[in-house]
């Protein structure tokens, strides 16, 4: 299934990037063109949307598939991951384990998962296109430094 998935996204990929991603955005079925767009990270949710689902996503937990963290770019992902900390106050070690779809924000979310030494470990859903965004709050169990 995954498969079929990623071969989706590829053709979707390749159409937007063959007209440009203005003329899909604009077209008559702009609302499915922008979804398809959003979903491989070419559009970014903005203004009341992005606070209507930032409302939704606040009633679970950071982290969840429900509220992903938020960052910008494969580097925002890992330089989040860099900033958690274990309860023993050590860099957890973490590992991506792919992509799990499309996510509340409407883009592809990537799962991590986290090991602490001494047992603790926990899988991290982070959505990378959010340009302006860097998240500041850990996700729950852990504790985060300041970028």
């Amino acid at each position: 299934m995954q498969t079929v998935w990623k071969s989706a996204i590829l053709a979707t990929a390749a159409l937007a990037l063959s007209l440009g991603t203005p003329a899909i955005a604009q077209d008559d079925d702009g609302a499915e063109a922008s979804a398809l767009l959003r979903a491989i990270g070419m559009l970014p949710m903005e203004g009341e949307e992005l606070s209507a689902v930032m409302a939704k996503a606040a009633k679970h937990p950071l982290g969840s598939e429900q509220n992903p963290v938020r960052a910008k770019a494969p580097e925002g992902q890992r330089a989040y991951l860099k900033r958690l900390r274990c309860p023993n106050g050590k860099a957890p070690a973490f590992n991506r384990l792919g992509n799990i779809g499309p996510g509340i924000y409407g883009s592809i979310v990537d799962l991590y998962e986290i090991k602490c030494k001494g047992g603790l470990t926990a899988e991290v859903v982070i959505d990378m296109y959010h340009p302006d965004y860097v998240e500041m709050r850990p996700i729950p169990g852990f504790t985060i430094e300041a970028p």
